[in-house]
């Protein structure tokens, strides 16, 4: 159920982007937010929403990559916290101390994509960590060669399926500038905030610039897990 709350939680959010407009002046156009979205992908999306109501099963393959984690909350003291990344139906949800990251159509791609960074976590992650896993899920899923392919199937009028044929995982060369783009639209507030340092420096714009270069890593260095600072003091 939680993987279907997920889903009805982006999909009310974007729905109402068929009505906003692109421009806030008219004159430039009449395009609305929504003309970008492939609302072929929204249906599939809409049709896991209805699943409770339609009686729907959801068949292997159908939830996508999902994880679920303790938040140390040592950067802002907000109960509430939502990133999502529209195109790539990603999304970060984090309520009170649980933190949560989710891709709504990559049948778990992400999490293999990246399950070596994945698995050496051991411990609670500081809100930066759980948005720069986002970020992980997001390329992942921008970067499928071979896509999955959803469809629901009825039966006698009575049963319904949703399925998935899920190709073998094949993805692009990790390229670290796209990943330092997502990576930068992830944390953006934080460091517009000044409330990242890097190289000694939280300079707004050297900050972003180093971010940019996809080399900046929150979570894991040498292939270890980074622990949140508030969790190296207690445990000093």
């Amino acid at each position: 159920m939680l993987f279907i709350w997920l889903a009805l939680l982006f999909f009310k959010i974007h729905l109402k982007d068929r009505s906003v407009r692109l421009h806030k002046d008219p004159r430039i156009g009449p395009e609305v937010v929504g003309d970008a979205y492939d609302w072929g992908d929204m249906h599939h999306l809409h049709a896991i929403v209805r699943s409770p109501y339609t009686k729907a099963s959801l068949l292997p393959g159908v939830i996508g990559s999902l994880r679920i984690y303790e938040i140390t909350g040592e950067l802002t003291q907000d109960a509430w916290d939502y990133l999502d990344f529209s195109y790539d139906q990603t999304m970060v949800v984090r309520v009170g101390r649980v933190g949560i990251v989710a891709t709504l159509n990559d049948s778990t791609a992400g999490e293999s994509a990246w399950s070596d960074r994945l698995d050496v976590i051991d411990g609670p992650i500081s809100e930066l960590q759980l948005r720069e896993i986002g970020a992980m899920f997001a390329l992942a899923n921008r970067d499928l060669i071979d896509r999955p392919v959803f469809s629901t199937l009825i039966y006698d009028k009575a049963f319904a399926m949703i399925t998935c044929q899920r190709p073998p995982l094949k993805l692009k060369d990790f390229a670290p500038e796209a990943f330092g783009e997502v990576l930068l639209f992830a944390v953006r507030n934080y460091v517009e905030a000044r409330a990242i340092t890097v190289d000694n420096s939280r300079d707004p714009e050297k900050v972003a610039a180093a971010i940019a270069t996809g080399y900046v890593r929150f979570l894991t260095f040498n292939g270890e897990f980074i622990r949140p600072k508030i969790f190296r003091e207690g445990a000093s």
